[in-house]
Parts: structure tokens; C-alpha cells; sequence
């Protein structure tokens, strides 16, 4: 019962990176309205019994009765402002913030085996969207970062040791592009 427990733990949070991913994929494109529209409905099912305050800062919100979803399909910015809000709530659902008090015991449990398997699972998400990303022209550099940031979390350095060697390709992430630094910024966040 445990071990099903965990495997389907490891599912949702799987599930939240890429529903992040998909947001996030979305946006970058300049998707179709009603692809956004849809979309937006589905991450808004899967996500709003779960996150305290889902709607809060999102436009056509109500907290009586949810999104007013009427006439939403026709505003490119209504729906591309609730999906960037809509993915730095997973993100922070992700992290155990802004968790209803359902849901918290669940994401415990998820934190407990949150560390590892959520880093192994982003540096596998990142690694294959700057490889996918043609624009980038400096893939290889990008991607030796990447491997070093995954070694330097897992050294058995102190804390202040590992982030005076994050900070320096912290440095780095910020004179690439934004494209970059949202990808690989939210991996410093596994330092502990």
C-alpha cells in the first residue's frame, strides 16, 4: 500500500511539471486562442479544489462560483495573464506553498520524496527543451551548466559552499536569454 502510495504521489507531481511545461509551451508559442482557452479550462479543472485561492489575481474570477468562463475564449490577454498566473501557482504548489489544509497532508507526503525525484524529473525537462529549442545557439554550454548545477546539488559541500558556486552561474543564467533563465533558475532552488 505504501509503494502505491508513493508511485502515485510521484504521478501527480510529475503531472504538475508538466502541466507547468504545457503552460508554459503555450505561451512561448503565440498558441491559437482557442487552444489557450482550452487549455486554461483544463489546468482550471485538474487544479482548483486543490490550491487555496486558485482564482485570486486572475481575471473573470468569482468566489462564489469560479471563472466566468463567458466571452473568456475571445481575450487573448485575459487568458494568457490567468495561465502565467495559473503556472506560478503550480509552481508554488510544487514547493508545498499556498496549499489548502486538504491538501497539505497529501503534499507531505509528496515533499518527503519531493527533492529527488523532482530534480531528477525537471533537469530531465529542461535537458530536453533546450535541446528541442532552436533557437538556442549555445546548446552545449547550456546543457554542461545544467550537468554542473546537477553536480553541485548533490555534492556534499556545505550550503554556503554549493551557492558560492551556484551564484557564479547564477551570473551566467542572467546574460543569457529569458528563455534561459526560467528554465534553469528554479533549479537552485534544490539546494539544500
Amino acid at each position: 500500500m505504501v509503494k502505491i502510495k508513493k508511485k502515485l504521489e510521484l504521478v501527480f507531481l510529475k503531472q504538475i511539471i508538466i502541466d507547468v511545461f504545457m503552460i508554459d509551451s503555450a505561451l512561448t508559442r503565440e498558441s491559437k486562442l482557442k487552444d489557450l482557452y482550452l487549455l486554461h479550462c483544463e489546468i482550471d479543472g485538474k487544479y482548483q479544489s486543490l490550491i487555496e485561492n486558485w482564482g485570486r489575481g486572475m481575471y473573470q474570477w468569482n468566489d462564489s462560483f469560479g471563472f466566468d468562463y463567458n466571452g473568456m475564449d475571445s481575450s487573448r490577454e485575459t487568458l494568457e495573464h490567468n495561465l502565467n498566473m495559473m503556472k506560478a501557482k503550480l509552481d508554488s504548489f510544487k514547493y508545498t506553498f499556498n496549499v489548502d489544509d486538504g491538501a497539505k497532508n497529501s503534499q507531505r507526503k509528496i515533499t518527503n520524496i519531493y527533492n529527488t525525484q523532482y530534480n531528477n524529473l525537471y533537469f530531465e525537462q529542461v535537458t530536453q527543451y533546450i535541446q528541442n529549442n532552436y533557437t538556442l545557439s549555445d546548446k552545449d554550454e547550456i546543457l554542461s551548466k545544467i550537468d554542473e548545477i546537477k553536480q553541485i546539488l548533490k555534492s556534499s559541500e556545505t550550503k554556503e559552499e554549493k551557492w558560492n558556486r551556484l551564484s557564479k552561474i547564477g551570473k551566467w543564467v542572467f546574460d543569457k536569454s529569458v528563455d534561459v533563465g526560467i528554465q534553469l533558475l528554479p533549479m537552485f532552488l534544490g539546494l539544500k
